[in-house]
């Protein structure tokens, strides 16, 4: 958060710039922090941090101490190369402590309470030397907060035994701390990390010898008189101790949950929606609290649901206090529904969303075919109407329709002559509902008919979104034929 950035920029300052001084465009620190943000916020390429940093939003540009560039309004930011070179030369050792140390001004107070400290080592999956062996580190992780406050690069003539004692020199503050480790480990040398001489302890002194009798058995000295005991006095009642305090977890910590820029929330029915939610857990001091487990439910009359089909999602907020839900897929019932957050464990007052799914929609109809539609009174037409939806040039699958027989081009009222659709029951009806085009946008009308009236007559095809098509039918009767006659 922007209140924890100059810790981050004063602890990344640390780590030696490799770089000739003279035509420097980006301070090593800048591309530090805009790198750590961007696997914070995700990223899990160099590709993916060059893409983050591009479009990085203004204000963290400006916490981090981006320059704006003087012949532009735009900041100088840092390419995905400039990125990658200079990760590539940078000492991997000097980030680690200072990251380490970043970390370990982060964690609360442990006063108290014993810290535990483990150290393990672990080879990094998907990374490896030129000489094709893995690369392998050992870590200390604190118990508590589950941080790596210190990690080392096991090189590949040594072994995790001689990284032991120079990975605890890099942890920042040992006193009070348990180390446990695993069998390996188990070594004199490890158990012993201090430097300090023990001092010798004291000798004990010897009991005074009774005075011995003297020459021709008298004594040499008369014998001391017991000295009589001291009276006793009852033992002083210790004071009492107070119990020590309990640290309070992160979620106990939460005092409310702040929206992190989600918009209006809309999306067409099938479709996925383009925001997603994000939420951040604030203490009372608005300070972002991370490692609480955050919960997102769908609420509603609606079939819509998170990414892989499910109604309630829960995350555990990140290192910055943030958890983004999964991306909301709409369904097929329209209308408004609500994405309630809370945080699991705690009873507080939660956030809650308004979605919108709006019907499928499209802009443009065309018929399938250009055939004249002609047919002689009290007769059928030959071809059925077929026409094809589209919307913004693409194919608008199940999209609802509406036909029906209008009375002309400027009235829309339902003819009550002409041409017309049949019933189940085989009564004419001269407007349709409840149509809906395929999922090639295409929809085929039934057969129509027609009665003793002749002329041309239109049939207006309309979607949800406003497309709309006249259609001309002709009704005339057929074309007298004449009979030769015998001459």
């Amino acid at each position: 958060m922007p209140e924890e950035i100059p810790g981050l920029l004063e602890r990344l300052s640390e780590v030696p710039d490799p770089r000739d001084p003279r035509g420097v465009r980006h301070a090593l620190v800048v591309v530090l922090a805009l790198t750590a943000c961007a696997v914070l916020a995700g990223a899990t390429s160099l590709l993916a941090v060059g893409e983050w940093i591009a479009d990085a939003p203004p204000y963290l540009l400006e916490h981090l101490g981006v320059r704006p560039d003087p012949l532009c309004p735009k900041r100088c930011l840092p390419a995905e190369t400039t990125v990658r070179r200079l990760l590539g030369r940078i000492d991997g050792d000097a980030l680690d402590q200072s990251v380490g140390r970043w970390l370990a001004d982060r964690r609360g107070s442990t006063e108290g309470r014993l810290r535990g400290l483990a150290v393990d080592g672990k080879s990094l999956r998907g990374a490896a030397r030129a000489t094709g062996r893995k690369i392998h580190l050992l870590a200390a992780c604190e118990h508590t907060t589950g941080l790596v406050l210190a990690q080392l690069d096991v090189g590949e003539k040594t072994n995790e035994i001689t990284c032991f004692r120079p990975l605890l020199t890099a942890v920042a503050d040992l006193a009070g701390v348990v180390v446990t480790s695993d069998a390996m480990h188990s070594q004199r040398e490890h158990a012993d990390n201090s430097d300090e001489p023990t001092s010798p302890s004291p000798s004990p002194t010897p009991p005074s010898s009774p005075s011995t009798p003297g020459p021709g058995g008298g004594p040499s000295s008369p014998a001391p008189k017991p000295t009589p005991p001291a009276p006793s006095t009852p033992p002083a009642t210790p004071p009492p101790t107070t119990p020590p305090t309990s640290t309070p977890t992160p979620t106990e910590t939460v005092d409310h949950l702040t929206n992190m820029g989600a918009g209006k929330l809309t999306a067409t029915a099938g479709d996925t929606f383009a925001q997603k939610i994000a939420v951040r857990t604030d203490d009372k001091a608005d300070k972002a609290v991370a490692k609480v487990r955050v919960r997102f439910t769908i609420v509603g009359d609606t079939d819509a649901t998170f990414t892989g089909g499910e109604s309630v999602a829960t995350l555990v907020t990140n290192i910055l206090g943030m958890a983004t839900a999964p991306a909301l897929v709409a369904g097929e019932k329209t209308g408004d529904f609500t994405v309630r957050v809370t945080v699991v464990g705690r009873v507080l007052a939660g956030l809650d969303y308004t979605a919108s799914v709006t019907a499928r929609q499209a802009d443009a109809l065309a018929r399938t075919a250009d055939t004249a539609l002609t047919c002689v009174p009290g007769g059928e037409f030959a071809d059925q109407v077929e026409v094809k939806a589209t919307y913004k040039g693409a194919v608008a699958g199940k999209v609802a329709a509406t036909a029906t027989l209008v009375k002309s081009a400027d009235d829309a009222t339902e003819n009550d002559k002409g041409p017309y659709f049949k019933d189940a029951d085989g009564k004419p009806v001269r407007t349709l509902g409840a149509l809906t085009t395929d999922a090639d946008g295409l929809l085929k009308l039934p057969k129509l008919y027609a009665d003793d009236t002749t002329g041309t007559f239109l049939l207006r095809v309309t979607t949800t979104g406003g497309a709309t098509l006249t259609v001309e039918l002709t009704v005339a009767a057929a074309p007298a034929t004449t009979t030769p006659t015998a001459s």
